[in-house]
């Protein structure tokens, strides 16, 4: 039996009560039956045709080649997001980030990094990945506009403070 595995395909073992050839033969039956694409939109393509027996099962879950279908846990070589934004707005011109003392006033109260969700909200509802990698790209290219002003501002004391050695001697 051949089945189409794509990423975002889910199945449950548990929740249909099937063994795994017949959930494979359900999913293979679904992937037959779905319609062909109008467009080709962005996103990951789904993946080669695979052999039952390339599938394992671990507890209640079916884990493809590359993937797992549905877990708790998700094991994958490599996975494809594709965020609605980017924040290569930190770097233009009129991008000013937040003074560092506000930062912290905000930690204090909050207990997290401005911008980013708080630990109950992410218990409560999971993380986004796409938007989280987006939130972290964003806080590193914050701190590096912070070092690049703080290491120009080191400069500027040295300079300031060699001139001063000088005119003392």
């Amino acid at each position: 039996m051949k089945a189409r595995f794509g990423i975002s395909k889910k199945l449950s073992l548990a929740a249909c009560g099937l063994g795994l050839v017949g959930a494979l033969a359900l999913h293979a039956q679904a992937q037959e039956s779905a319609p062909e694409p109008r467009s080709a939109a962005p996103g990951p393509a789904p993946g080669p045709a695979v052999d039952a027996a390339e599938y394992r099962l671990a507890g209640t879950t079916v884990i493809a080649p590359g993937g797992i279908v549905r877990a708790r846990l998700v094991e994958s070589r490599e996975v494809n997001v594709f965020p609605q934004a980017w924040p290569d707005y930190v770097f233009e011109k009129d991008y000013a980030p937040m003074p560092l003392a506000e930062v912290e006033r905000s930690i204090a109260e909050r207990g997290h990094l401005p911008g980013m969700p708080a630990r109950a909200e992410v218990l409560a509802h999971g993380v986004d990945v796409g938007r989280m990698q987006v939130l972290l790209l964003e806080k590193i290219e914050e701190l590096t506009l912070h070092v690049i002003a703080q290491d120009k501002e080191l400069q500027r004391l040295r300079r300031n403070n060699g001139r001063l050695s000088a005119g003392s001697r």
